[in-house]
């Protein structure tokens, strides 16, 4: 079988019920199927799994986007899982009290970030040249800061940070900024150290097969299901 790593990301790769599920998982399952593939899914923290596949212990990893360093080790296929947006997260109140409309406004606050995730150089050289922030394993962890004001803003994709603050349960305690600071794609990208059988064939399959099936009646039901994703604007992150 081959094997995928992943992290939780939701909603478009999380466990509900105890199965995989989300707009990723859904998309990437139809499309195995139609190759008749067989995958096995293996959860761990972002970091380790790229690592995973960096060394070849694993396949291929859901949900990442692309970047100079990652295209080194990695085959991503020519077709997009899903295509995804990132705004700052604050907390309810400070909306119109915190003005961001580039990265240079970023100076003046302490910003929580997710461990291992690529966000936007832009980001980074602001984060890196002042210092201001406060690295998390988890997403979660940021917003839960956030609304305790220990940080003054969460750079987080909208549809994740969107169900995140309900599932945590303080939704009524945090607002989104409504400016995009960044686009990105992303894929389901497979191990070039991998040893499994013909991967350069699989990859080009893969992505002809997902082409093929984002054209579908089904794919349409997927994405509609997962209402974040189904509001204008949705969700920089891994």
């Amino acid at each position: 079988a081959l094997i995928i790593v992943g992290s939780e990301w939701p909603p478009y790769d999380m466990e509900m019920e105890g199965q995989a599920s989300g707009l990723g998982v859904d998309v990437m399952r139809n499309v195995f199927e139609r190759m008749g593939i067989e995958y096995k899914i293996i959860r761990l923290p972002w970091k380790r799994a790229v690592n995973y596949v960096r060394s070849g212990k694993a396949d291929a990893i859901s949900e990442i986007s692309i970047n100079r360093e990652r295209k080194a080790f990695l085959y991503y296929p020519d077709t997009a899982s899903h295509n995804s947006r990132y705004v700052f997260f604050v907390k309810k109140g400070n909306e119109h009290r915190i003005q961001v409309r580039s990265y240079t406004d970023l100076g003046k606050y302490q910003i929580g970030i997710t461990s291992g995730y690529s966000y936007t150089e832009g980001l980074w050289e602001v984060l890196k040249e002042k210092g201001n922030f406060i690295e998390n394993n988890e997403d979660q962890q940021s917003l839960r800061m956030l609304a305790l004001s220990r940080i003054d803003l969460f750079p987080c994709d909208l549809g994740t940070g969107m169900y995140l603050v309900k599932q945590l349960g303080i939704a009524d305690k945090i607002e989104h900024l409504p400016y995009v600071f960044s686009e990105k794609n992303y894929y389901l990208a497979f191990s070039q150290m991998s040893n499994y059988p013909q991967m350069e064939q699989v990859v080009k399959e893969y992505s002809e097969e997902l082409k093929r099936f984002k054209e579908t009646a089904e794919y349409r039901r997927i994405v509609a299901g997962y209402s974040v994703m189904s509001e204008p604007v949705a969700g920089v992150g891994k």
